[in-house]
């Protein structure tokens, strides 16, 4: 893609081709040299890298370009995610082949001669679209996502806990999705959710999973539903507009209500308890005071001592 969506994720290859009717023999000299050297070059910095993962070149594909068949040898392949619209330049590359030919020398003529070949890819620009202005929806979670929910009880006791699903399938960077750090209020305790991530790589497209599993304990008896607490605003980029992942599953509640004690510690009645009970008549020592004093006594008295022993007698 040359021009993706702010957040959608776009797929580089590395690869080398070489024609199926090729006949000169040739080989991979370096691959670790050389491609430390395109990824400095390669990697945008303005994005978020998922690494696919390739650790072993092989031709494992046949693409047709033109009318031309080539064995496909991939070398490197991640998707990025743009945090911005700013452009993306991939600059030219270079790769260098280890390339064979035979001898012509009768002598030798069954020995191989080694040669090098370097090969050029060309520059791509790739310019990141802003999404859209939405008056309703404020979000930078882009992809095409479906949803899936696990609810573990369908009707559970006040104070008893049950477990809440909530399963984001599909193509972006789930990596950077995440709910808000407090969900609980009056009806339920809401705690900090349990997260997991799968990947599956096919063909070189990303399909991510991410769990997020929710315990919460009701305090109110009641059938209540769970799509006001656990929903995700985010743009599609297969319609191209903004889209809710919202629950729809509902949870019936039985038992005794659970009260919750909001009242403060103290309160200001309590600056007025046993006030008859206080005696003024009785004198009292302010014991700190009384020793401020001292202090203050004893640093005048040492001043004193160091002038009478500093201070020049007098013949």
């Amino acid at each position: 893609k040359l021009r993706p969506y702010v957040g959608e994720g776009f797929l580089i290859t590395v690869a080398f081709y070489i024609a199926q009717s090729n006949k000169a023999e040739m080989d991979f000299s370096n691959v670790n040299g050389q491609l430390d050297a395109i990824l400095k070059q390669i990697r945008p910095k303005n994005c978020w890298e998922e690494n696919l993962g390739i650790s072993e070149i092989k031709g494992s594909r046949i693409i047709k370009i033109g009318t031309k068949k080539y064995f496909q040898y991939k070398i490197f392949q991640a998707l990025y995610y743009p945090f911005n619209n700013l452009p993306i330049t991939i600059a030219p590359m270079k790769w260098q082949m280890l390339k064979y030919k035979i001898a012509k020398d009768q002598e030798v003529s069954n020995s191989k001669i080694e040669d090098y070949k370097t090969f050029f890819s060309k520059a791509i620009v790739i310019k990141p679209v802003s999404l859209p202005k939405s008056e309703n929806i404020s979000t930078d979670f882009v992809g095409d996502y479906d949803l899936e929910q696990v609810l573990d009880k369908e009707k559970v006791q006040t104070g008893k806990s049950f477990n809440y699903s909530f399963i984001v399938k599909g193509v972006g960077n789930l990596s950077v999705l995440k709910f808000p750090e407090v969900l609980s209020d009056s009806l339920f305790e809401i705690y900090e959710p349990k997260v997991s991530q799968h990947l599956t790589n096919n063909l070189g497209k990303l399909i991510v999973e991410k769990t997020f599993s929710f315990d919460i304990v009701p305090k109110f008896a009641g059938k209540f539903n769970l799509k006001d607490y656990f929903f995700i605003n985010y743009f599609n980029t297969r319609t191209k507009s903004y889209a809710v992942l919202r629950a729809d599953k509902a949870i019936e509640v039985v038992g005794a209500d659970i009260i919750t004690d909001n009242e403060p510690i103290s309160n200001e009645n309590d600056l007025f308890e046993n006030l008859n009970e206080l005696k003024s008549d009785e004198k009292s020592f302010d014991f700190r005071s009384i020793l401020l004093q001292i202090s203050n006594i004893l640093v005048i008295a040492m001043l004193f001592a160091m002038i009478y022993i500093v201070w020049p007698s007098k013949k």
